[in-house]
């Protein structure tokens, strides 16, 4: 302990006479506040290297962000941060490194002739919001230090005199410290600025999504037909368009989806919460005005921001309506919102003018479910229909609306870009390896941008041109070659100066990451079906999503950003939440409420609550001719019922893809599915599972199982075990064959012949006209006496000796090689039926 005391007594002497005899260096000094417990006393530290006065490390150890004044202004080496004479300046700081351990992450110095003068300091701090005294007008120096904790330092200086260093001069000159402390000085400004407080937010424009703008023409007599949403397939017709892009017919919008009103009627809102929350905003004189704009989402989202978007009596260019906002707003500046496709649009616009008309007009960016770098629907949305068909097709068929979407440029964009597969570590496309197969594996696994474009356009010429639903067409390579550069401006975008960006992402919901083609059996007669079997695609699902779009593409903004992340699967919503009608969430409103009114009248943001998601799925698989649906123990279904989807079971969907059905459950809850045949032929069923961790893995499948019309199988899950499927062939409420769900039976039917099934068998031999009459005049014989024995028992003798005497005629010519062995016992297992 006395060596303790005379080491405290030594280091307190020396820290003494460097306050006393070096305060003048001919670099100056850095001059620190400290408190021994006899009050704050200055402490001079000559400056050793006048180039690097606080001996920061070159290059800069570690990334960080800094924002200081009003409206968050990004602290940067040089900048000139305006702030007002009075009150105190808040900030953001945060190191992009691990855990610091420095007593000062964070000091601020001012330049006074020489010196380097503190004038303030946060402790015990990183990544949280910050306030010190108003800082004067003049030059600063903001140091960042970074100090890993004593135990991991190796060095040889014992660890009480760190402690006393520590403790004595947490604010010395940073010469002063260990080579384990690494230190960032950034040189700025402060400038006094009257800011003139607005009354209100900035004015917002809000963007939907693609196909949820209406889309008209004008009809017969003057009248008006509203094409998108379509009442009939013939609607969907009239939106095509040549191979260049053009529009064949006169295509307006005026008005965006709030929610949809074509038949089935109740489908929900899609942003009619959004936009009366909007609406609010302005009748509380929040925001001094909001507005949408509505735009025909078939062209590309570079033309809809930078072209005349055509409106039923004029036509109206994006950057005049933002324009023109601004104008009007309350702070000079707009919010943009932009909802999925929106959000590229907004990407698009500000890429055009950001830096030019724009510049200094928009103050916030908010992508709501964006798919920055495409997603990988898309590949089954243009390629086979899904999700394209509108009232089981009565209304619009998955064919028509997947071949006019082959020449509409807005949906290319939505394509997985080349960044996509920068962020991904498995192909997005397999195959099963099957010779049917081939038309997909001569591509080899899908695994890049450049594969998938010569995929998606068939460039190796191996697919039919008039294909199903089941197999892929080939896409339109001129938009395509087009998609390429407009993703690459888009994958690459930084926001303008001045613009902040935030990210909404939706996840917790299965949602489809790729796809792998596999051959399944079909009835030779289907017009689809080749060599008794076809190609479909299965889709591959991960529970990070928001249905539509993955969290890698929603979160994919590299610069700075607030970013909200919605676990969609949690059942405290009213109603489930997707990516149609994320903006109708209540956690997603909240949040862009608080960003449009941050930071004039509020000086935080409500940020939901995220920690990862557990979600997990079933996936209930069925290749044609049949019928899916999913009840659970509380009645609720999942599937298609008289042309209407029905997903009463909180999280579950149903789709179609490639003329197959899915059904999508959440694994916890309890269900019976019902397999129904809607057409003669084969079926497959396959049951696949989805894990917390997002993986997708297999758990069974029965392959070419018979059906009919009217037949029905069912198998139940319970508490996570699957139930035999039980098959009533024929729809007489008798359950005719018990099997696992890979196809093992437990229960084989009983197989019931007759004389007419014998007749056919013995005419199936090909005999000689004499053999086979000499054979059926013994059936025909059999027979007499089976149908005279239900009288008299005596006729029971005799038709067994009839039928005994043709199979002893059936064995003679097989021992004549006449007939095959395999013909008589087949036969023979008829006659043994019979008695």
């Amino acid at each position: 302990m006395k060596f303790f005391n005379l080491a405290f007594v030594s280091v307190f002497a020396f820290i003494s006479l460097i306050s006393a005899s070096d305060t003048l260096a001919a670099c100056g000094n850095i001059i620190t506040t400290v408190n021994y417990g006899d009050g704050p006393i200055e402490e001079f530290s000559p400056i050793e290297d006048c180039d690097n006065p606080f001996n920061a490390d070159s290059p800069n150890p570690f990334t960080y962000n800094l924002t200081l004044g009003f409206s968050g202004q990004l602290v940067t080496e040089n900048s000139v941060i305006t702030i007002n004479e009075s009150g105190t300046a808040t900030g953001t700081f945060s190191i992009n490194k691990g855990s610091n351990f420095s007593f000062e992450p964070l000091s601020f110095f001012q330049k006074v002739g020489d010196d380097y003068e503190q004038v303030s300091s946060v402790t015990f701090l990183n990544g949280s919001d910050f306030a010190i005294d108003a800082l004067v007008e003049g030059e600063y120096v903001a140091v960042l230090k970074f100090e890993l904790p004593p135990v991991l330092q190796v060095e040889a200086t014992p660890l009480w005199k760190q402690f006393l260093i520590k403790l004595l001069q947490p604010q010395v000159a940073n010469a002063y410290y260990e080579d384990y402390v690494e230190i960032v000085a950034v040189p700025f400004t402060i400038k006094y600025e009257s800011i003139e407080v607005p009354a209100g937010a900035s004015s917002v424009l809000f963007l939907p999504g693609i196909q949820a703008s209406r889309l008209y023409t004008k009809g017969v007599f003057g009248t008006e037909n509203q094409l998108w949403e379509p009442n009939v397939n013939a609607d969907v017709e009239k939106l095509a368009m040549t191979d260049e892009g053009v529009s064949i017919y006169d295509i307006y919008t005026k008005d965006v989806i709030d929610e949809v009103n074509v038949l089935p009627v109740a489908q929900g809102n899609i942003y009619k919460g959004f936009l009366r929350m909007l609406e609010d905003l302005k009748g509380d004189e929040v925001v001094k005005d909001f507005a949408s704009f509505p735009y025909d989402w078939r062209y590309s989202v570079f033309d809809v921001a930078t072209k005349e978007v055509l409106y039923e009596d004029e036509s109206k260019k994006l950057l005049d309506e933002v324009l023109a906002l601004a104008d009007d707003s309350y702070t000079g500046k707009v919010t943009l919102i932009g909802h999925s496709n929106g959000g590229l649009v907004a990407k698009a616009l500000l890429y055009e003018y950001g830096e030019a008309e724009l510049a200094g007009k928009i103050d916030k960016m908010i992508m709501i479910g964006t798919p920055q770098l495409g997603t990988p629907k898309a590949i089954g949305s243009m390629l086979h229909g899904l999700d394209q068909s509108i009232g089981s097709g009565i209304i619009a068929t998955a064919s028509t609306v997947r071949q006019i979407t082959k020449n509409l440029a807005g949906a290319y964009t939505l394509l997985p870009s080349p960044k996509y597969f920068e962020e991904i570590s498995e192909p997005m496309i397999t195959t099963d390896g099957s010779l049917l197969s081939e038309a997909v594996s001569a591509y080899g696994d899908i695994d890049s941008s450049a594969r998938l474009h010569s995929f998606l356009i068939n460039s190796l010429d191996n697919r039919d041109g008039s294909v199903g639903l089941n197999e892929p067409i080939a896409l339109n390579p001129q938009m395509l070659l087009d998609t390429i550069g407009w993703q690459s401006i888009l994958d690459n975008w930084g926001a303008p100066e001045g613009v902040d960006v935030y990210e909404v992402v939706g996840t917790g919901l299965a949602t489809i990451k790729g796809y792998d083609y596999r051959e399944y059996g079909c009835k030779e007669s289907h017009p689809d079906c080749v060599l008794h079997s076809y190609l479909k695609p299965f889709p591959i699902m991960s529970n990070d999503g928001d249905q539509t779009v993955t969290e890698i593409s929603a979160a994919a903004y590299e610069g700075d950003k607030i970013l909200a992340v919605v676990n969609l699967y949690d059942a405290s919503f009213l109603k489930p939440k997707t990516h149609a009608n994320l903006t109708e969430s209540g956690p997603v409103q909240d949040f862009i409420g608080s960003v449009i009114k941050y930071p004039y009248l509020s000086d935080s943001i409500i940020v939901p609550e995220y920690t990862g998601v557990s979600s997990r799925y079933r996936i209930i698989a069925a290749f044609s001719p049949v019928s899916l649906l999913a009840v659970d123990d509380n009645g609720r279904q999942v599937g298609m019922i008289g042309g209407e989807i029905k997903e009463e079971i909180y999280n579950a969907q149903y789709f179609e893809l490639g003329g197959s059905k899915f059904l999508v459950l959440p694994s916890e809850v309890n269900v019976n599915v019902k397999v129904t045949g809607v057409d003669d032929g084969i079926y497959s069923l396959s049951v696949d599972e989805i894990d917390e961790s997002g993986k997708q893995v297999q758990i069974s499948i029965l392959k070419n199982s018979t059906t009919s019309v009217g037949m029905t199988a069912e198998f139940s899950v319970k508490d996570g075990e699957y139930s035999p499927l039980e098959t009533d062939q024929d729809g007489d409420g008798e359950i005719d064959l018990i099997q696992s769900l890979n196809g093992e039976i437990i229960l084989e039917p009983e197989v019931v012949y007759n004389y007419g099934d014998l007749r056919i068998a013995v005419k199936d031999l090909k005999l000689t006209k004499q053999q086979e009459k000499k054979i059926l005049l013994k059936v025909g014989l059999a027979e007499l006496f089976a149908k005279k024995s239900q009288k008299k028992k005596v006729f029971v003798r005799l038709e067994a000796r009839a039928l005994k005497l043709v199979l002893l005629n059936l064995k003679k010519l097989e021992r004549k090689g006449i007939i095959d062995g395999n013909d008589v016992r087949s036969i023979e297992v008829i006659i043994n039926n019979l008695q």
